[in-house]
């Protein structure tokens, strides 16, 4: 059958101890090796942690979510410029239009653009005459954006989010929040819906 994200993240057998060392900060040294011993059987790993953590599905997610975060990264780091020659010619302005539309304030209005890859929407937004700061968790993608757009870029992990109250006009999530797992999807709308300003607009695609 089809794995969960989960399962397709924790690995097994030799790999263990790279679990561990990413997870061992939020474990207890029995916990540790419960879930080593776990990590080393076969079975479902997201029903076993699950046992020994306790908690259910949320306390697993609040450990699980640095592995995602954590590959993900990974994965852009790598291939940040291939992306960036991939879908820098992308037509989302009507996705762009869309969030502008609802705001409907004058320019300049600061606009956060979240998962901002290597910046194709800093520009377009800086273009439009607003001031466009880009979140990102891969540096390598970041970097990219911050050459091609000259906007400022925060590089941050999307799972541990440390954003300004009320400091932005609108959020742009495009493509980006299929990323976060179910679970922690609440809090990082919260996380995100908090650094709006009053009457400001969340855009997500």
């Amino acid at each position: 059958g089809k794995r969960s994200v989960t399962e397709s993240i924790l690995p097994r057998g030799e790999e263990a101890h790279k679990v561990l060392s990413t997870i061992g900060k939020y474990l207890d040294q029995a916990k540790r090796t419960r879930v080593a011993q776990l990590l080393e059987e076969r079975g479902k790993p997201k029903k076993a942690l699950a046992a020994v953590l306790g908690g259910g599905d949320a306390a697993l997610s609040r450990i699980i979510a640095p592995l995602i975060a954590q590959k993900n990264i990974g994965h852009y780091d790598q291939h940040a410029a291939s992306y960036f020659e991939g879908t820098k010619d992308h037509d989302v302005l009507q996705n762009i239009d869309a969030l502008l539309r609802a705001i409907a304030k004058p320019a300049p209005l600061r606009i956060l653009d979240f998962g901002c890859g290597p910046g194709r929407d800093l520009q377009t937004l800086t273009k439009l005459g607003h001031e466009a700061i880009g979140l990102e968790g891969s540096a390598e993608a970041a970097r990219i954006a911050r050459s091609v757009s000259s906007c400022e870029v925060w590089v941050q992990d999307f799972f541990a989010l440390d954003l300004p109250p009320a400091y932005f006009d609108g959020v742009f999530a495009n493509a980006v929040l299929f990323h976060i797992p179910l679970e922690e999807l609440p809090r990082v709308l919260g996380d995100l819906w908090n650094c709006l300003k009053p009457n400001g607009v969340l855009f997500s695609s």
